[in-house]
């Protein structure tokens, strides 16, 4: 028989289980990884007419929670941009702005959330359906999209923003930079001059545009080899002024007028070598821990048949720092052809030391396998090696 109050003992009980299992199933729904295309099909739902006072409230949250995106506060940028959108739920900077703060905390842990990511994706693409002219929600949903790892459909927002809005700066570079990291040079260049038009002392620009062109010249021919590489000793001769203690700016330039030096001695202007020298010499000056100037220096100087400098420029890349193995290889190749074959055998038992590629590795063990004086021996050692290995800084 049961006691008094067992009956409400019972119903207080099955009221608390029914608590717990609301909130774990609050709890679980939180949990779920949103669809950002279902999210996208569902825009936010229309907001009351607001006051003149809360719309001048708005605009002041919506640009606070820009500044503060801006300045990398993520945290204040999230509740600023939910402040506005408890006032105006279909502001579409604001849900721009939500999301980055999203991305932020989702990137903090390791592996980054998933259930984030997929919320702030699926509220860039609302406030891109809201707004779709917008360029700051454009700007801001090309750079999530890169950040997730989706540099092409990064680009791709970016540029379709630009047929809206063709002067915006900032979308500019972001198109650019996107096209640059996709190793599409002439397109990169293409947006980086129109950038250049409106922002002619953006430093960064002109380096890139200076990088692209002799990437460009290098699977080039005749006038358009030429024009490249004229395009990137301009476009790094005005970084240059800009960024004067830059090595990489110097090193740019010296390795694009070297390109316009023709092999032919009749052909060549008068102190056009000369400049080059000094240019890679006072990289080395700018950077004195870098062997990269005297590398070029001395790829330079056997491409205009000058050996034996070559090789005082590939053994002082080396006291700059021992272990550069295109630096070791070259000047081995150099020391082979001139003869000195002691030396050069020497050198490559030392990269051997070194990481080395598979093809590297394959060549040097090639040339020390052949006896020394061996005819066959100084033909290999013509592939020992490589001036291309060291490129232009791509940054």
């Amino acid at each position: 028989m049961p006691v008094p109050g067992d009956k409400m003992l019972g119903m207080s009980f099955r009221r608390e289980i029914g608590l717990l299992l609301t909130v774990a199933m609050a709890a679980a729904c939180e949990s779920v990884s949103p669809d950002p295309a279902e999210m996208a099909s569902e825009l936010p739902v229309e907001g009351r007419a607001l006051t003149a006072d809360e719309e001048r409230r708005v605009v002041e949250f919506t640009e606070s929670a820009l500044a503060a995106l801006e300045r990398g506060d993520h945290v204040t940028a999230g509740r600023t941009a939910e402040a506005t959108l408890e006032l105006a739920p279909r502001t579409a900077r604001a849900l721009a702005v939500l999301a980055m703060s999203r991305r932020a905390r989702a990137d903090a842990e390791d592996p980054p959330i998933l259930r984030l990511l997929n919320r702030a994706e699926g509220e860039l693409r609302q406030a891109s359906k809201i707004a779709p002219d917008d360029g700051v929600v454009a700007l801001l949903h090309g750079r999530f999209l890169e950040s997730i790892g989706h540099v092409s459909a990064a680009v791709d927002r970016a540029e379709g923003a630009l047929v809206r809005r063709p002067d915006d700066p900032d979308l500019m570079e972001l198109a650019a930079r996107l096209r640059y990291e996709l190793g599409d040079e002439r397109l990169a260049v293409a947006w980086f001059e129109r950038l250049l038009r409106v922002q002619p002392d953006n430093a960064d620009a002109l380096y890139c545009v200076g990088t692209c062109s002799l990437s460009i010249a290098a699977t080039s021919r005749d006038q358009a080899r030429e024009l490249a590489l004229e395009r990137a000793v301009s476009s790094f001769a005005a970084y240059r002024g800009l960024r004067r203690d830059d090595a990489d700016g110097c090193l740019g330039e010296a390795r694009a007028r070297a390109e316009l030096i023709p092999r032919d001695e009749t052909a060549r202007e008068p102190g056009a070598i000369d400049e080059v020298l000094e240019l890679f010499g006072h990289a080395a000056r700018l950077d004195p821990a870098s062997p990269r100037a005297d590398h070029d220096r001395g790829v330079f100087l056997e491409r205009i048949e000058r050996e034996a400098e070559a090789r005082e420029a590939y053994e002082a890349a080396l006291r700059r720092r021992p272990g550069h193995v295109s630096s070791l290889l070259n000047l081995a190749a150099n020391q082979a052809a001139a003869g000195l074959d002691e030396a050069a055998r020497a050198n490559c038992r030392r990269a051997l030391l070194l990481e080395l590629t598979r093809e590297e590795r394959r060549r040097i063990e090639d040339y020390l396998a052949e006896p020394e004086g061996d005819p066959e021996a100084e033909e290999d050692s013509e592939t020992i090696g490589e001036p291309g290995r060291d490129g232009a800084t791509r940054r």
